[in-house]
Formats: C-alpha cells, sequence, structure tokens
C-alpha cells in the first residue's frame, strides 16, 4: 500500500496528500501512533489560515440574512422550516442522543483500548504496564478496522454481494420511481475521467430533458496541492 505514495526528492520520504482517498488508508492501517497523530494533525490544520476568515464571513452574513428577515439567529431561521421547529428543540433532541449513545460508546472505546494494549504489551521495548496507555483520537481508525479484521468481518468478502452495476441500477431505478424521472447514460459525453459517467436526465411522462448529472464514484489519488 505505501508504495502508491510518491517519494520526496528532497527529504526522501513518503508525501501524503490531505484529501480522503490519500489520509484514510492511513488511518486505517499504519500502526505507527506518531504516524497516525501527524495525518490527523495535518488534516485538522488543512488550509486554516485561508478558510478561517472566510468562514467566519460566512458566519456574519447569514446572521445579517436571517435577522433582516425577522429572525433572531440563522439557527432559528433554519430551523423554522424543519421538522424540529426551533433551536431549542434541535439541541434537546441531540443532547437525547449524545445520553442514549454514551453507554454502547464507552464499551466500544474498551474495546479499541485493550487492543493497543495488546499491541503495545507485545512490543519488544514495553515494560509490560499499560495503566498509562490511552487512546487518542487518531487511533480510532485504526483500531476500528483492526477490531473487524481480528472478529471476522471482512469489509471487503462483503462486495461480492454487492456487484457494482447492480447497486448503481438499483439506486438509480429508485430515484426514478421516486421521483417521476428517466436516466439515461450519455456514452459519448465529455468527462474529467474515464470511471466517470455522464446521465441525462428527463421526464418520466414527456421524455423531455431537464438536465445532467456526472456519477464519479471511485477514489483517486489526487495531483499534488498546496493545502
Amino acid at each position: 500500500m505505501i508504495d502508491r505514495y510518491p517519494i520526496d526528492e528532497t527529504s526522501g520520504k513518503r508525501k501524503i496528500g490531505l484529501k480522503a482517498s490519500a489520509t484514510m488508508p492511513i488511518l486505517k492501517f499504519a500502526k505507527n501512533s506518531n504516524t497516525l497523530r501527524q495525518v490527523m494533525e495535518a488534516l485538522a490544520n488543512k488550509c486554516q489560515e485561508e478558510n478561517t476568515p472566510r468562514f467566519l464571513e460566512v458566519l456574519k452574513l447569514r446572521d445579517e440574512c436571517a435577522k433582516l428577515l425577522g429572525y433572531e439567529s440563522h439557527g432559528q431561521y433554519m430551523c423554522n422550516v424543519k421538522m424540529v421547529g426551533t433551536p431549542q428543540k434541535a439541541e434537546e433532541f441531540l443532547l437525547k442522543l449524545v445520553d442514549a449513545y454514551k453507554p454502547k460508546c464507552k464499551q466500544e472505546l474498551e474495546l479499541l483500548l485493550e487492543l493497543k494494549k495488546s499491541d503495545i504489551i507485545g512490543d519488544e521495548d514495553c515494560d509490560d504496564d499499560d495503566s498509562d496507555v490511552t487512546l487518542d483520537p487518531w487511533d480510532i481508525a485504526y483500531y476500528t478496522t483492526k477490531h473487524k479484521m481480528v472478529h471476522g468481518v471482512d469489509e471487503a468478502s462483503l462486495r461480492q454481494y454487492f456487484p457494482l452495476d447492480h447497486v448503481k441500477a438499483t439506486i438509480l431505478s429508485i430515484y426514478e420511481e421516486l421521483l417521476g424521472l428517466k436516466y439515461e447514460h450519455v456514452v459519448d459525453a465529455k468527462v474529467w475521467h474515464e470511471d466517470v459517467e455522464c446521465y441525462a436526465v428527463k421526464s418520466a411522462e414527456g421524455g423531455g430533458l431537464l438536465g445532467y448529472f456526472y456519477l464519479d464514484i471511485f477514489r483517486r489519488l489526487p495531483e499534488w496541492e498546496d493545502c
């Protein structure tokens, strides 16, 4: 797996992009906790200097728009047209979910912690004392993957029961029925990669063209960017 990442000529180290297609394999399969930490920290700080002022400006403009429309906040404006009704009810609902999931979350994190302890105890440099071992946020994806492998949950083997062409056709047919549409594959459409598919969206009744959409479902290593 590591061979998919190019080597930097200056440092001699592997270069890892910060898109999910590049980072998720590392977070799931790299055993070294320090490597996991560096990737997680890089993700957390990705484009922070550029995007933080933009996010603050978005929050300011959303607040201004909500108040111009007569609402106390953007949250009240968004909840007004939703089933939840108010920000207060939304918060109450989320807190109920937190309370409901806490016991199960604690149980599952303890399982992952035991896996990490077993790794550390098995390390030749370990002094056999695991009392200070903690499960860090960057460890979770790796030990979740390991837990599935240890207990026989092979996600790759499940794919044979969900062949791509069948799943794709089934999902499209469901949307056709729900929305009263018809999708037609445009074979000669211009696309940015050979794996991308273009579909024409038509009315199921009259057959009139409503638009197009592109289906790009395969992960690819991104071009190297600054952020």
